[in-house]
């Protein structure tokens, strides 16, 4: 339990200082959302490459030298890999991986060329900044492409108990990974939107508008509502995380069936708190709209935290059935 109690915390931790970031970038960066961080890097990294390039013929020499290596990385890895005899089916999105950060990289050192080419049609600056994160996006959605099924394979793999304790070690991991994720994109990436919305409220209504105030209260209190599923869906990993640990230490054991039946209780929690959470959020978008005079009402159906909390829910009915056949069993001794 000491390691539940921990990783709450540091979760708390984490969304706390997403939600300050994300006030900080969006008032000190400009940032008005959370996903044009996806391409920073490689915004610098153009910017850098073509400043060495322009600056002498060496320099040219050696930007083109970096640019090479740093797209071909993930092809010399797949081809070292495949010679020392591992063929892991995942490998095939390396070469792709490479492909694509050729076209990645340049097209940041070449912002100009590569969207009168590309994208002629979208010459606009919010248009390009779109553009510039769509593409980051899928840079980073191969990479985690890669390790999900580098994973699966390796969760697919084992043949027994003891061959599954390293498969299990690596759930949790992801599930530690998965949760910080979640809390990151939806206490960081998902609220900027919302302070970009509540400062263009202020705007152009202005402080002495008590309607504007209004619609920043309204905006951060459905910001709320769809966090608890959210938080509900972390709750259920950390769980998931508990279930992992009692099956690597207390294996078809007291433990092992009490935390199987916390998670389906928690994904329980999670199936009626999403949906009553989803029914108020509508419902309050639906009758303020009137009084605000706003009729944009973009329907919250909370997906992922409900197919979470039915997979668990299944997986608890599974583990909690196990650890039933094996008291009858010993009974039946």
């Amino acid at each position: 339990m000491a390691f539940v109690k921990d990783i709450r915390l540091t979760l708390l931790f984490t969304a706390f200082l997403s939600v300050v970031a994300a006030v900080l970038t969006h008032l000190y960066l400009g940032i008005i959302n959370g996903f044009q961080l996806m391409y920073i890097p490689f915004d610098l990294l153009g910017k850098g490459l073509r400043l060495l390039s322009l600056s002498s013929a060496f320099g040219n020499g050696v930007a083109i030298a970096v640019y090479l290596c740093l797209a071909f990385v993930p092809l010399v890895y797949w081809l070292i890999k495949r010679k020392r005899g591992n063929r892991h089916r995942a490998g095939f999105l390396l070469p792709i991986i490479s492909i694509y950060s050729l076209f990645l990289i340049y097209f940041f050192i070449n912002k100009g060329i590569m969207v009168q080419r590309f994208f002629p049609d979208y010459g606009s600056e919010v248009m390009v900044i779109s553009i510039k994160a769509i593409l980051a996006f899928l840079f980073w959605g191969m990479w985690l492409g890669y390790f999900l099924l580098k994973s699966a394979d390796n969760v697919l793999a084992p043949a027994s108990y003891h061959k599954g304790i390293p498969m299990i070690r690596q759930l949790k991991l992801l599930l530690k990974f998965g949760a910080y994720l979640y809390t990151v994109i939806y206490s960081f990436f998902m609220i900027i939107p919302v302070i970009t919305e509540a400062a263009g409220i202020m705007r152009t209504e202005g402080a002495a508008e008590n309607t504007g105030y209004i619609k920043i209260s309204v905006l951060f209190l459905i910001y709320v509502i769809n966090s608890i599923p959210v938080v509900l869906t972390i709750w259920i990993m950390v769980k998931g995380i508990h279930l992992l640990v009692a099956m690597t230490d207390k294996h078809l054991k007291e433990e092992e069936q009490t935390a199987a039946i916390a998670l389906g209780r928690v994904s329980k929690i999670c199936i009626y708190g999403g949906v009553i959470c989803g029914l108020v959020s509508n419902a309050i978008k639906v009758i303020m709209c009137g009084y605000l005079k706003d009729i944009t009402v973009n329907i919250y159906l909370p997906l992922f935290p409900l197919i979470t909390a039915f997979v668990a829910m299944i997986l608890s009915g599974y583990f909690k059935e196990a650890g039933n056949l094996k008291d009858n069993d010993e009974l039946y001794i």
